[in-house]
């Protein structure tokens, strides 16, 4: 890459071509670190319409939802745990309700299951502050209207 000034060329055959600055894909970074980095879930949390489809991935590997890791029958349930029966086991899942993080905002999850239901393997049992079905939300979907 070959950087002059404010533009960077980003292929070296067509450097003229394709020439963007590089001011603005740092503020377009920027902007997007700054919306997840405010991102405060609010009580009732929609899916985004248009997402990135990564929405999914990233609330699984944050582990923000609980799923079962087997089949079975919920015996009991409330803000606190979920206890489950399956296997031939009884498996009980704590749930983090109003906890600190380091951002100094509180981290809870929501029971989605109900007492007396059989669950599949994978289903999900709770959601958390920033998700709606094993997909992140973090607020309100927003219309907006541009005219020309």
């Amino acid at each position: 890459m070959v950087a002059t000034g404010n533009s960077s060329a980003l292929n070296r055959r067509m450097r003229e071509e394709q020439i963007v600055p590089t001011r603005y894909r740092q503020e377009f970074l920027t902007i997007a670190w700054e919306e997840v980095h405010l991102g405060i879930p609010l009580s009732r949390s929609e899916r985004c319409i248009v997402g990135n489809r990564l929405e999914h991935q990233v609330a699984l590997d944050l582990e923000i939802t609980v799923i079962a890791e087997y089949e079975g029958k919920i015996i009991y349930t409330d803000t606190d745990n979920i206890i489950l029966l399956g296997n031939g086991d009884t498996l009980s899942i704590p749930l983090v309700m109003y906890e600190r993080s380091n951002k100094n905002t509180c981290m809870h999850k929501k029971p989605q299951v109900q007492r007396g239901k059989c669950i599949k393997k994978g289903q999900i049992l709770a959601d958390g502050a920033a998700t709606v079905g094993r997909e992140l939300a973090f607020g309100k979907n927003i219309l907006v209207d541009y005219m020309p």
